[in-house]
């Protein structure tokens, strides 16, 4: 998957098929599938060497690992990646506020979130997590995001990209 994550599946498919004719008996139509699998690599904005180096998530061409058991112990909140860890304060308690952020500095100007992820996944691979390479990934499943989706992705910019993102 890589670098084919910013191609359409459709694109991706029809890759797949004219890489599959290079090893034709055919001269003619080796040519003809390399210069369609080079046009459709220089029309998704890549190059070939973005598409064959970029780092793979873990989980691509792998089957997938059933998870390490539980502790006895555990509570959802646990496996939250980024968020605070401890566990959600009892009935009647109140958990301590946040405190804001200054006033002075000018909020960021909202950016549509299917670019930010675009953003990260061809310029800042190398920064990311297996987790945040396949959460990234499976995003543009999605119409709209959640707010969980949204706070997890707002996490991963600022933290990739070294300042806070409006989604």
């Amino acid at each position: 998957m890589g670098a084919t994550l910013a191609l359409t599946e459709a694109a991706r498919d029809r890759l797949s098929k004219l890489l599959g004719m290079l090893g034709s008996d055919h001269a003619g139509e080796r040519d003809n599938a390399a210069v369609a699998a080079n046009r459709i690599v220089q029309d998704a904005g890549l190059t070939w060497d973005q598409v064959l180096r970029r780092p793979m998530p873990a989980w691509v061409g792998e089957p997938r690992k059933p998870p390490p058991p539980r502790p006895a112990t555990w509570a959802p909140w646990d496996d939250a990646p980024g968020e605070d860890q401890t566990p959600p304060p009892p009935t009647g308690e109140r958990k301590p506020k946040r405190a804001k952020a200054s006033k002075t500095s000018p909020k960021p100007k909202p950016q549509p979130w299917q670019d930010v992820v675009k953003l990260l996944l061809t310029k800042h691979n190398t920064s990311l997590s297996a987790w945040e390479m396949e959460f990234l990934g499976g995003l543009h499943r999605f119409r709209e995001l959640s707010e969980k989706q949204r706070a997890v992705l707002g996490r991963i910019a600022e933290r990739v990209l070294g300042r806070e993102v409006a989604l």
